[in-house]
């Protein structure tokens, strides 16, 4: 924000957060935040923004078994390794960045497939560059619902996440239960929490074309390194759950509203 209204908007936030007697943070980056505006520490409550890990690792694995007819249905050979993006086609989140390192990829030799699931205002884009650019073993899968997801993360040994200013990125959670090797941006509010550098993941400047070629050329020329950061992802979101965010609602609850408060309100017929 420019001008006035960032000039009011940090004395509006501090002011507002002032009144609340307890705050529920969705990870890391939220928790600074609500830091940088005058919460105290006593205040704030973890509650990890997440998806429902059991059933996205159940169809996940469920899929395991079919994954050589699901590649061959794709037009994809048994060995090829796979790199995912599921997300908008929009600017913000940069599809064309993964393009871009693919064709970079291919100029060293290195034989990957790419795999593109979604739609938006980029996708003429994105396939007249693939066009122009004779990217080999680039897919366009279209717009996909929740239920098929989880079968087509099994496909992927990375996933590609190139955002800008993206306040939290949920699909890294799903792709994590599928136990995938995770490439993004730093600009992605989850990774602070999710992504740990080398055990699960590698992350890199937004918009450094460069910089995302090295890491996905480094995981390709290492599938095992690549295969034990998948390991890892599932590992890592078991422990990001909603058991803790539940457990982190109760205890904001037990903090704003002590017994004596919360029996009062109670005995006044209020729920």
């Amino acid at each position: 924000r420019r001008g006035w209204k960032r000039s009011m908007r940090g004395p509006l936030l501090r002011a507002f957060y002032s009144q609340c007697d307890a705050c529920l943070a969705i990870g890391s980056r939220n928790a600074e935040f609500y830091r940088h505006h005058g919460v105290v520490d006593a205040k704030i409550f973890s509650v990890p923004y997440t998806v429902d890990n059991e059933r996205f690792m159940r169809l996940a694995l469920a899929k395991r078994s079919e994954l050589p007819v699901m590649k061959k249905e794709q037009g994809l050979a048994a060995e090829m390794p796979v790199i995912l993006y599921a997300s908008k086609f929009t600017q913000r989140k940069n599809p064309i960045d993964l393009l871009q390192a693919k064709a970079l990829l291919q100029q060293q030799g290195l034989e990957c497939a790419v795999l593109l699931i979604g739609a938006g205002e980029e996708e003429h884009a994105l396939k007249t560059f693939v066009r122009s650019h004779s990217l080999r073993d680039v897919h366009f899968l279209g717009f996909r619902n929740q239920s098929e997801l989880p079968g087509l993360y099994t496909l992927a040994d990375i996933f590609v996440l190139p955002s800008e200013n993206e306040p939290w990125g949920l699909i890294i959670n799903e792709v994590m239960c599928a136990g995938v090797a995770i490439v993004a941006t730093e600009e992605i509010g989850s990774v602070t929490d999710l992504v740990r550098v080398d055990e699960n993941g590698l992350l890199y400047p937004a918009k450094d074309i460069s910089a995302l070629t090295q890491h996905l050329s480094s995981l390709l020329r290492d599938p095992e390194r690549c295969r034990s950061m998948g390991d890892r992802s599932r590992q890592i979101i078991s422990n990001w759950s909603y058991e803790d965010s539940v457990e982190g609602v109760k205890a904001a609850l037990a903090f704003a509203c002590p017994e004596g408060q919360t029996d009062a309100y109670n005995a006044r017929g209020n729920h």
